[in-house]
């Protein structure tokens, strides 16, 4: 990646001509599409309210501003494509749709959310990733998605790897907790579906710390937790993830992993050739395979044995 650029860049996503350069010299010239779909429509408002009194907002609150209204537009405008998407569908009627993301790319970020506003029904509940699913509901939480996605696109403009804990980075940096909160009259979600969404979370604060195949496969035995306790809550969950904590998502890293291997599509036996391996000396596997091998298998196993319909939405940055 060439960070260096992207350090340059101006914050402002709406220039298009500085913009576009810099994007291009990434490699991710759509990223520029989705994000300038907002630059063509009308003049949007800028509100700065700081401690109860309306101001003048500063050159840094524009640019969140600017930003901000980029991302909301890009999602209000996404148009359904079927192809950007990997979908395994098991039943009618999916009581519970998952949607696989990788943390690191905006664009999978943009259109993950665009497609489940799209697919959002009145009455569910969205679950996220990082919070702890006994944490309570949060209302009308589409800021907070829109405001992910933003944390994200600076984050990637600083050219560094993905940490868990990148928001808290920039918090300490840049105070965006602090200028969102001062331009939040700035946004308007009225129109989109998550816009009144319940958000609770599926993880487990516990297990958050380090990567193991054990805490992976606690955190996901924790998102079953969540959706045993939200199914007779709510008229059906939205789940979204990193695409490696949904079934699906894990056997396409194995295939990735594998390019030239025979990796079974059905699930049950992929996890059957997962654990054959595993009980093998590493030096005689015949499979390259990590610690989140098998640790998805909960999910699978608990939508099956309890006959839940289900749906999983992997976007095409993660499966190819």
């Amino acid at each position: 990646m060439k960070s260096d650029h992207v350090r340059e860049a101006v914050f402002n996503i709406c220039d298009f001509v500085l913009m576009s350069r810099f994007m291009r010299a990434l490699g991710l010239v759509s990223l520029v599409g989705l994000l300038l779909v907002g630059c063509a429509e009308p003049q949007q408002k800028s509100i700065c309210r700081e401690g109860g009194i309306v101001r003048s907002c500063s050159a840094k609150e524009q640019k969140v501003i600017d930003g901000m209204q980029s991302i909301i537009t890009a999602v209000r405008n996404y148009q359904i494509k079927p192809e950007s998407f990997y979908k395994l569908s098991v039943g009618k009627n999916p009581q519970v749709m998952l949607f696989g993301e990788d943390h690191t790319n905006v664009i999978s970020k943009i259109e993950t959310l665009g497609l489940m506003n799209y697919l959002l029904r009145r009455d569910e509940i969205i679950l996220l990733e990082g919070g702890d699913w006994r944490s309570g509901v949060i209302p009308n939480c589409g800021i907070i998605l829109i405001r992910d996605i933003f944390y994200a696109w600076e984050w990637l403009k600083l050219g560094r790897p993905y940490q868990g804990n990148f928001i808290e980075i920039l918090d300490h940096q840049e105070h965006y907790y602090r200028i969102l909160d001062i331009t939040k009259e700035s946004y308007d979600l009225a129109d989109l579906a998550i816009n009144d969404a319940r958000c609770g979370y599926w993880d487990d604060k516990n297990e958050r710390d380090g990567i193991s195949y054990e805490k992976i496969e606690a955190r996901n035995r924790t998102m079953t937790k969540a959706i045993d306790y939200w199914l007779p809550r709510s008229s059906g969950i939205k789940i979204q993830g990193g695409a490696r904590h949904l079934p699906s998502g894990e056997r396409m890293a194995a295939e990735r992993s594998n390019p030239l291997a025979n990796i079974p599509e059905d699930l049950s036996a992929y996890y059957a050739l997962v654990n054959e391996q595993l009980k093998r000396p590493l030096a005689r596997r015949s499979l390259q395979i990590d610690h989140w091998a098998g640790s998805t298998k909960p999910i699978h196993d608990y939508f099956k044995q309890n006959g839940i319909s289900y749906a999983e939405y992997i976007h095409g940055s993660v499966v190819h």
